[in-house]
C-alpha cells in the first residue's frame, strides 16, 4: 500500500456517481464544494462566504486539475462526486473523529464531524445528513468519507 493519501481520490471501488461541471475559482481536490455563480454550470471551493450557499459534493482528483499543486485551476473541467466512498483532509480545526461520525464541512472546506460548535464569526460550515466516516482521524489527517447525495445540510455560523 502507498505510505501517502491524496484527498480526492476515490477510497473504495463500488458504485460512485460524479458530476462535471467548471471550476470557479482554484478547488482543492478533496474539498466540499458549492454551487458557483452559474449553479447550472459552476462549482466552487465551500468558503463559508454566506448562509445561502448550497453544497453539491466533493472534488474528486482528476488529470484535469493541476497535479502538482493539488487543485483545480480557474475554469476547468472539475470532477465532483456526489455518491461514493473518497479521502479528503481533516479541518486542522476539526475534532478527532470515528467511523460512523456524521461528516461536516468547515469554511476552510475541509472536513469536520457534527455538530459544528456555532458561533457569531460571519462565516459558515454545512453538516452533511447522508455522509459519514469511514475511517478515524486527527485534524489535519486524511481519512476516507462515504457521500450518498442528494442529501439533506444544514448551513451553520461558526
Amino acid at each position: 500500500m502507498r505510505s501517502t493519501l491524496n484527498p480526492g481520490e476515490l477510497a473504495e471501488g463500488r458504485r460512485m456517481s460524479a458530476d462535471s461541471k467548471a471550476s470557479e475559482g482554484i478547488i482543492p481536490f478533496g474539498a466540499g464544494v458549492k454551487a458557483g455563480t452559474n449553479p447550472e454550470k459552476q462549482v466552487a471551493a465551500w468558503d463559508g462566504a454566506t448562509a445561502d450557499d448550497k453544497f453539491k459534493g466533493i472534488a474528486m482528483f482528476s488529470i484535469e486539475g493541476d497535479l502538482d499543486n493539488g487543485h483545480y485551476p480557474d475554469g476547468v473541467p472539475t470532477t465532483v462526486l456526489r455518491k461514493g466512498v473518497i479521502w479528503v483532509k481533516l479541518s486542522d480545526n476539526a475534532s478527532a473523529v470515528t467511523a460512523g461520525d456524521q461528516v461536516a464541512i468547515r469554511n476552510d472546506n475541509l472536513f469536520d464531524k457534527t455538530p459544528l460548535t456555532t458561533g457569531t464569526s460571519g462565516s459558515y460550515g454545512v453538516e452533511l445528513t447522508n455522509a459519514e466516516f469511514k475511517t478515524a482521524g486527527q485534524p489535519g489527517e486524511v481519512v476516507k468519507v462515504e457521500i450518498d447525495m442528494p442529501t439533506a445540510t444544514k448551513v451553520v455560523q461558526l
